[in-house]
This record gives structure tokens, sequence and C-alpha cells, in this order.
């Protein structure tokens, strides 16, 4: 091993030097490892604990009692902030957000709110009298390759008909503001108001007929998108080494167009995208979140039933339901920073049209893997970095969200 290949660079080559110059060479290392760290743990030490002036100063007599407080009094950091008056608080108050005195050679600890907000839909509670307002951006891509063929086949690879070759690619960018406040220390209430800009671009050809130009049709539409209201409320008080279970309940208004509601050209063709689902929509789910410094594991199930609506010629329609589940790990690095991994998986039903299945309609499957991490930036603000890679045909190719949460605390 020559010493290009050591951590440090700074030990020669093993095979260019006796056994007695190594092993000292060792020992050295090892008592200046050893003095390094004592040092930088004194110094610590002296930054921590506060100072005391010569006046306040006691000496020590027979039965004078210790002013320094014992290991059991300092503050400990145990499972997330969830808005819980219990001794499970962490030692970085979620109302305060500074963190308090740390034990001398640990790392301070970073809240379980902010380990897991990383991932867009998973957070714990607002504090009571705490709004929190949070802009957002969304970017997402995806793009599909159909084959549709208007015909019959013969024998095998001969079709007499038409046969359609077709890309689409779609572009969406959502600014998003929302807005979260804690009622008590059980209880919050959310609201969300997007606005919603969309692209389209379908590449066409017709592989039977002689044609050497795709045809490309683009598409676009923009405008805000559908508003939502939300409580959330935790069921349990969290003891040590628990988990928190929060249940959610999210109303989806049609405030953006739907897709029944867009201009169209003669041939049925929509001429302007859609802002918004074009439904009412209620969701019920239930989050639990497990902490076990410095990690803390988190899962999500939802589901999402959409209220039929009549459209003039079209009829009643009845968009599918969904299912769907999430599940992960938050860890975190230092105090500012922290990283989130996950998987989210949803199952879409068919839609229906006047009570009866649409034709070509088809179960849905759209999972997605998580990543996320979160950053610091004050004492009341985070920045928030989530990616969404499309594991499954149906969903998207990326997403990105960038989210700026700021707390205020109304009661002080």
């Amino acid at each position: 091993m020559s010493w290009q290949q050591l951590p440090n660079k700074l030990t020669p080559s093993f095979t260019t030097r006796p056994l007695g110059l190594i092993i000292t060479g060792l020992m050295r290392v090892v008592l200046l490892g050893i003095f390094l760290q004592a040092s930088s743990s004194a110094a610590y030490a002296a930054q921590a604990q506060p100072s005391v002036s010569a006046t306040e100063a006691k000496p020590a007599g027979r039965g004078a009692v210790s002013e320094q407080a014992p290991e059991s009094s300092q503050p400990k950091t145990a499972a997330p902030a969830v808005n819980s008056s219990s001794a499970t608080q962490p030692a970085v108050s979620a109302e305060q957000g500074t963190a308090g005195p740390q034990p001398v050679g640990r790392r301070p600890k970073a809240e379980g709110r902010e380990i897991i907000e990383a991932l867009e839909g998973i957070s714990v509670l607002t504090p009571k009298g705490t709004l929190v307002v949070q802009p957002s951006l969304e970017y997402s891509h995806s793009s599909a390759n159909r084959v549709l063929v208007e015909g019959f086949t013969i024998i095998p690879a001969i079709t007499v008909g038409l046969i359609d070759a077709r890309r689409i690619d779609r572009d969406s960018l959502i600014a998003s503001l929302s807005l979260r406040y804690g009622l008590s220390k059980r209880l919050e209430v959310e609201t969300s108001l997007p606005f919603a800009w969309r692209a389209d671009t379908t590449m066409d050809r017709q592989l039977e007929i002689d044609s050497s130009q795709d045809e490309i049709v683009d598409i676009d539409g923009s405008g805000f998108g559908d508003l939502t209201l939300g409580l959330r409320y935790q069921l349990n008080q969290g003891q040590r080494d628990g988990a928190f279970h929060t249940a959610n309940l999210r109303v989806k208004s049609h405030t953006g167009k739907g897709p029944f509601e867009v201009a169209t050209n003669e041939t049925g063709q929509q001429t302007e995208l859609p802002t918004g689902s074009g439904f009412w929509g209620i969701e019920a789910g239930l989050t639990s979140i497990l902490p076990s410094d410095p990690v803390v594991f988190f899962s999500n199930l939802s589901y999402l039933r959409n209220l039929s609506r009549s459209f003039g010629q079209v009829g009643k329609i009845e968009p599918g339901h969904t299912i769907a589940v999430s599940l992960g790990m938050g860890v975190t690095l230092n105090e500012k920073v922290s990283f989130s991994l996950g998987y989210e998986h949803s199952v879409v039903g068919k839609s229906k049209q006047n009570g009866q299945t649409i034709k070509g309609s088809q179960v849905l499957q759209v999972g997605s893997l998580l990543l996320g991490a979160s950053y610091k930036l004050q004492k009341n603000r985070r920045l928030n970095l989530s990616l969404s890679a499309g594991l499954t045909e149906d969903a998207p190719d990326v997403r990105l969200v960038l989210r700026v949460p700021t707390s205020f605390d109304l009661l002080k």
C-alpha cells in the first residue's frame, strides 16, 4: 500500500520502513488523536456551560449542595414534537426552533418534524397558535409511446387497416400557496390553492399511409387549480419509543377547469388543457411516525373518493377512486440538514359513465421512488426539496417539488 492510498496522505509506504519505526509512528498518531479529541471536548464544554461570576461562586463545604445539575436533569431528545406537552418533546422545541444544551461529545439532534417534512405530504402537526406559510413550486414531466391499431390481422405481422404511432410529452409547472394553523396541541387546519401551467406535445404518424412527416400538435393551458381544505388530528399522546398516529381528512373542490369544461374543436379534441380535476373529492388517511434516533420511520395510508358529476350530453361521470400507500425513513445529518427516502404507490380504479364502466378504462398502477432533503435557513424557515422518480408505466417520469415553509408564533 503506498502513501497515496492512505486517508491522511501523511504516512509513507509500509514496505520502506522497519517494523520499529512503524510501531513508533502509530503510537504517535494515536497519542496525537487523543490529545486533539480531549482539546476539542474541553473547548466545547467551555462554550456549552454558562459562566459563573466570582461574586456568585460559593465554596462547597460539608453538606453543601453542588450547583452542577445531575445528568438526569439535562434536556434530552426523544420523539419528534407532535404538539404534545409531555416529556417526549425533543430539546429542539417545535415552538421555539432553537436547540437547548446538549451533552458534551454528542451532536445535537434535529427535530423529527424537520426530518420527515423533506418529503411532500408527510409531516407532524403544527404547534398550537403557530401559522405556517408555505409557498411551493412543482415541476413534473411524463412521456408515453402508443401504437393504435384500427384494423384486423390476417397472419402474424400483417395488419390490414390503419396503424397510428403516437408519442405524448406532458410538462406541468404548479405554483402553490399553503397555510397551516395549529388550533390545539392535537388539531390543525390547512388549506392550499395552486396555479398551474400545462403543456402537451403530441407527435403522430400513420404508418400505413405514405407519409414522411410527423404531425405535431401542441396544446397548453393555465389557470387556478383545485382549492383544498383539510383537518389533521393526533390520535395518541405518543410515549417514549412509541409511534405517533395522525388522522387526516381533506376535501378537494373543483375550482379549476376540468377536462369536460375546456374548449374542443370540431372533432372533439381539446384545444386547451384543464388545470383541475373537475370533480369534488374527499380523502381520508392515517399517518404513523416512529422515531428511533437518529432515524424517523413513517408511513401513510389514504383513500380518495371522487364524487360523480353530470356534464350535459356527456352524462354522469364518476372518476375512479384512489388508494395510496407510502412508507420510508428520514435521518438527520447535522443540526441543519436532514435526508429522507421513501416509496409511494397508488392504485386508481376504473372510471364510469352513467353507471357503466367506460370502455377502455383501466386500473392504473402509479409507483414512485421518493427522495427528499431539508435545510434550515433560519430559526423559523426551512428549504425542502423532494424528488419523485416514476417506477411504473403510469407514473410521471420525474416530479420535483421545492417548498419553503415559514412558521410564525401568533400567541407571543
